[in-house]
This record gives C-alpha cells, structure tokens and sequence, in this order.
C-alpha cells in the first residue's frame, strides 16, 4: 500500500460489503489521525496536518501499518464508521461534545492529543500570530484556546513535537504521559532535497540569502532583522529571494532591484527552489510561543544544501553543525551574515548525511511504533 487508505479502502480492510476482510497479521494495526483544520475536505493543504497526520501515516504504511488522515469536522459527521482503529491520533483537538462522547467511549489509552504549538494556555493568547500580526480580536483568539485546553483536558496521552510543549503540557494538565514526536521531513521530501543539491551546486547558486514564509503570520520575525539583512545587502550587492505571504518593510524597496520575490510555493517544489539560495534565514520573536515552535526551516534547507541563520528557539539549538549559526543579537545576526559558507563540498554532503539520520521520521516514530507493536 503507497498512499493513505481512501474509504473504500478501509471498507475493505474492515471487511466491508462487496469484498472480504482481508487477513492481518498480528504486528499490523490501523491509526487514525483527526486533525482540526481549515482544510476540512482537503487537510494534507495544511502544512501543519502534512508534518503532524500524513507524515506519520505514510511512516506506518511503510511498515505495513494502515492509516487514515480525516479532519476532526469530517471525523464527527462520519464517527460511527471509524470507530474500528487500534490508536487514535487528534493533532489541534477542539472541544465539542461528540469529540467527548467518543473520546470516553474508547479505551482512553489508545487515544492521543497532538500539539505542535502552544495553544491551549489562554494566558498566552496575546503572544500568537493570530493576535500579533493577523490582528483577531483577542477574546475570539482566547475562546479558541479555552476550546483547545478543554479538548486536551480530556486525554491522557499526548505527543507534541517540541521539548517546551511537553513541558507546557505537564504544566497544564498534570501527571500524563507525554512523547515528544519532533516534526521531521517526509522521505519524498529527502528525495527532492537529494536532487536539488546536486542539481544546484552550493557554490553557483544565484541567491545568497533566502527567506520563505510558510504563512502569513512571520512579518515581525523577518522585521526583527530587517535593519541587518539591508545593510548587509547594501553593503555586499548580494541578492535576496523572498517566497511565501512576508509584508516587506517599505525601507526594502531601495534594493528592489536585488530582491525576487514568489508566491507561497506547494511543498513538493520548495527543495528546488530553495537550492537557488546559499543561505537561509530563520529568525523567530521571542516569546513563550516561538519558544515552543518546531525547527523545521532549519531541518528542511540543510536538506536541500543551504547554511542556515537561526534563532536557536529549544527545537534548533538542540542541534550542533557547521551548517547552522545561532543568532540571537543584533550583533550576532551581523557576524554571521558577514562570514560567509566555508565547508568543501565534499563536507558539506557529509554533514548532511549525518543530519539527515537524525532528522529520519522513523526515528522519531520508534517509540509508537513500540507501542502499537505491545497492542
């Protein structure tokens, strides 16, 4: 099986009419990943979905493993025909009494809450984008996260994909049992990443600095280094490749001349371009919600053979390579803007290699893999 289970599908892994259940081995078992998200009918558009639901569930299909990703709005329409899983994995749950019903219906131990960003403390509502730079009305944003809280409340195993979430998890619900699950690129993802570094030599590409926006939600991070990328783009003539949803700070438009920018790419042609960039930037507020982001911007441009400028939010700064540097100041953004790439190329892949091992989903995934096999 290569792709997720379609319903027809997992009609006939039940054994639904028109065609026999078919025999499963005792090491195979069925995980069902709900996930509350705008993209209701289409959820894998959602890249937190793609990292949190489809990546796991394509790693267990690779297993031999069946899974289903459905939005938690679908999931509640259509809740009596996926009452059959051996683990249910609700990434973003949302309260609402048929998520309650069916949540206490089931052996709570095979039930997961997922999170992969801080949302369900309503003391923090202020520090989100949806409040800092999508402007929502700060009672509607806290009335979602006291929905989120209330949904988590009612689990009592939850994965997260950051060390600070399961902290803030701990904080809030008490004793549980808590994994952390790191966001991890998906192997088609290594694949393309594979390609566009040899494609793209890291020594000729066309841009040396790069910046993408996954969403509409990073003016501030990027403003918050706004004065050092221009002066370091006047000063060298180096050009800047913008892609994604960023509201430039006007003070840019001097150096218009040097900077391309591109829409939001879809995910499977971002690897190459960002192979046209030699260097990546991936600067972060600072605040306890950037704290407990993944660092997936950095993971996903050492794949494609970029250096990488960061700020080392808890996710990042647990890694160590010659490919990234950890920015927190003014001045540090300046130094390591002014020190350009030095790794030899043959080096370079070397150290992607050894980051690429660690980065692998199936590694992050042991510990439930180990779990589904005792179930």
């Amino acid at each position: 099986m290569n792709s997720l289970l379609s319903r027809s599908e997992y009609s006939t892994l039940r054994g639904g009419q028109g065609a026999p259940a078919p025999l499963l081995r005792r090491s195979e078992r069925r995980v069902l990943y709900v996930s509350w998200t705008a993209q209701r009918h289409r959820p894998f558009l959602d890249p937190s979905v793609r990292y949190r639901c489809f990546h796991p569930a394509q790693a267990l299909l690779r297993r031999g493993h069946g899974a289903m990703v459905v939005s938690q709005q679908e999931f509640e329409k259509n809740r009596e025909d996926l009452a059959d899983f051996d683990a249910y994995v609700f990434h973003r749950p949302l309260f609402s009494e048929r998520l309650v019903d069916f949540v206490y219906g089931l052996d709570r131990d095979i039930a997961f809450a997922d999170f992969d960003d801080l949302i369900f403390d309503h003391r923090l509502a202020g520090d989100t984008p949806m409040v800092r730079v999508r402007k929502s009305p700060i009672a509607d944003v806290e009335t979602y996260v006291q929905r989120t809280a209330a949904a988590a409340a009612i689990f009592r195993n939850f994965s997260v994909s950051t060390l600070p979430l399961k902290e803030s998890v701990e904080r809030a619900f008490g004793p549980a049992s808590v994994g952390v699950v790191h966001n991890c690129p998906d192997p088609g993802f290594v694949a393309l990443g594979t390609v566009a570094r040899h494609t793209r030599p890291h020594d000729e590409r066309e841009f040396e600095l790069g910046y993408f926006s996954g969403t509409a939600t990073h003016d501030l991070d990027f403003a918050s280094i706004g004065d050092v990328v221009l002066d370091f783009l006047q000063e060298s003539g180096h050009r800047l490749l913008l892609v994604g949803p960023l509201v430039l700070p006007p003070r840019f438009d001097r150096i218009a001349d040097r900077i391309e920018r591109l829409p939001l790419m879809p995910f499977h042609r971002l690897p190459d371009v960002m192979a046209r960039c030699r260097r990546v930037l991936a600067p972060l507020e600072d605040s306890p919600f950037t704290r407990a982001k993944s660092g997936i911007k950095f993971f996903e441009a050492v794949l494609t053979g970029c250096d990488v400028l960061a700020t080392p939010i808890p996710d990042v700064d647990r890694f160590s390579s010659p490919l990234l540097r950890k920015c927190r100041t003014a001045d540090e953004w300046r130094a390591a803007l002014d020190e350009p790439p030095v790794l030899a190329p043959h080096e370079r892949e070397q150290e992607i290699c050894l980051l690429q091992e660690k980065f692998s989903i199936d590694r992050q995934l042991a510990p439930f893999f180990d779990f589904l096999q005792r179930g």
